[in-house]
C-alpha cells in the first residue's frame, strides 16, 4: 500500500531482532528492510507478521503487530522450530541466534542440515558412523581432508569384478581388473621400485634410460629395429655358447688392431679371399 506523499505501508515478516532496531522480510519483494521498533505494548519475535510504514530513502517503523505467520515451537534460549503457512509440509529448526539448522520437507521427503556461520560435527564416541545412500553420495569441498588411524579404503563393485584403494600406514595398495593413469606428467620417485607382470606392452616416441648399472634375466630376447647405435667408451664383452650373425650386404669390421683366435678350427669361405 503506498500513499500520495511517497510514504509506504507495507506488510513483512521478523527475520531478527537487534534491541529496538528488526530486520523485516518484505511479502511483496521479499527484500530485506531494516526498520525501527514502534509499537507500544506488543513485542513481536521471530517469524511474526507486522506492518511498516515509512517513507522514500528514508527511516522505516514497525508500528503494529498482525500476528504470527508460522506455528512455532520457541525454547527459552531463544532457539526455535517453526511452520510457515504458506510452507506447511516444512518444518525449519533455527538456533537461537536465528540461523536456520535444520530443514525437512516432508513433501519431498528430503531433509537439509547446516551450519550457517560455524562447524558442523557429527561424533560417534563409542561407535560406528554409517551414511548411507541409494543412489550418490557426494562430497562438495574446498579442502577434504580424511584421516585414520588404521587405514583408509575405498571399494567398487562386488565380489565378483570389485576396485579397491587401501591407504594404510604400511603403505598404499590399488586393486583392480584395470588401473589407467592419465596425465601431462607423471614422476615415480622410490628407494626401490619391483614390478610382477605376465606381459609389458610399452608405446612410447622417445624413451631415454639413465643408470649406473642395467642387469636384464631372459629367457629369451628379441629386438627388431630400423637402425642401432650402441657406443661403449670401456670394454664390450659378449660370452655366448653360439654365435651367429646374419648379414644381408656388407658386414664391415674396422679396428686399430684385430686378433682372432680359435682352439681348433679357424675356416674362411668365399669365392675371392684378398689379402694385404
Amino acid at each position: 500500500m503506498e500513499s500520495s506523499a511517497g510514504g509506504f505501508a507495507r506488510t513483512g515478516c521478523v527475520e531478527r531482532i537487534d534491541g529496538d532496531w528488526t530486520e523485516v522480510r518484505l511479502a511483496s519483494s521479499h527484500a530485506l528492510e531494516r526498520a525501527r521498533l514502534a509499537l507500544s505494548g506488543a513485542t513481536p519475535s521471530v517469524g511474526d507478521e507486522v506492518l511498516l510504514v515509512g517513507g522514500e530513502g528514508g527511516d522505516c517503523f514497525v508500528v503494529a503487530l498482525l500476528g504470527p505467520s508460522r506455528r512455532r515451537l520457541e525454547l527459552v534460549g531463544g532457539a526455535r522450530a517453526e511452520v510457515e503457512d504458506d510452507e506447511p509440509e516444512v518444518l525449519r529448526l533455527f538456533s537461537k541466534s536465528g540461523e536456520l539448522v535444520l530443514e525437512y520437507d516432508a513433501a519431498l521427503g528430503r531433509a537439509k542440515l547446516q551450519a550457517g556461520s560455524g562447524d558442523l560435527e557429527i561424533v560417534a564416541a563409542d561407535g560406528n558412523l554409517r551414511l548411507k545412500a541409494a543412489n550418490t553420495l557426494q562430497l562438495d569441498a574446498e579442502r577434504i581432508v580424511a584421516r585414520s588411524r588404521r587405514d583408509i579404503r575405498l571399494d567398487a563393485g562386488d565380489a565378483s569384478r570389485r576396485s579397491s584403494l587401501t591407504l594404510s600406514v604400511r603403505g598404499v595398495r590399488l586393486l583392480g581388473p584395470l588401473v589407467e593413469t592419465v596425465a601431462q606428467r607423471v614422476e615415480v620417485r622410490a628407494q626401490e621400485l619391483r614390478q610382477t607382470v605376465q606381459q609389458l606392452v610399452t608405446h612410447a616416441r622417445d624413451v631415454q634410460l639413465v643408470a649406473e648399472r642395467v642387469e636384464s634375466v631372459a629367457e629369451q630376447v628379441i629386438e627388431k629395429t630400423k637402425q642401432s647405435y650402441r657406443s661403449v667408451e670401456d670394454v664390450a664383452q659378449l660370452c655366448a655358447g653360439r654365435i651367429r650373425i646374419l648379414v644381408q650386404d656388407t658386414y664391415h669390421l674396422k679396428a686399430r688392431k684385430t686378433l682372432l683366435r680359435s682352439s681348433r678350427d679357424f675356416k674362411v669361405k668365399a669365392d675371392q679371399i684378398h689379402l694385404g
